[in-house]
């Protein structure tokens, strides 16, 4: 499993993902990443975590959004011909979901505690 590094507010994080999944988790971070900065500058000084929490809300609240849209077939690009092409677009979508959820929580978990000696 590679390790990718990214970088959100301005702090570098190791993640691990599957092989050939590398390209996708720096666009994710990128993706995240800016979300992070136009809320920082927006409202200042937060806290990390809380910083992490609205970044991931604004993106869920899209997903949905997207998601909605889709259901009722209010999608934003036309629909394809093909019915079957429109259910891989919303499989992409939901996947794109998950990742980002495995990537707030990979980059809001506390770090691990040292052992004490």
């Amino acid at each position: 499993m590679p390790d990718v590094r990214v970088r959100v507010n301005d702090q570098t994080y190791a993640l691990t993902c599957d092989d050939g999944e590398q390209d996708q988790v720096e666009k994710l971070a990128r993706y995240f990443d800016d979300h992070v900065q136009k809320l920082a500058q927006n409202l200042g000084r937060i806290g990390e975590s809380r910083l992490f929490m609205l970044a991931a809300l604004n993106i869920c609240d899209e997903l949905f959004t997207a998601r909605e849209q889709l259901s009722r077939g209010q999608s934003a690009a036309p629909p394809t011909a093909d019915p079957r092409e429109d259910q891989a677009i919303a499989d992409l979508l939901n996947d794109a979901a998950a990742r980002i959820d495995d990537c707030v929580d990979a980059l809001t978990a506390p770090p691990p505690k040292s052992p004490k000696s």
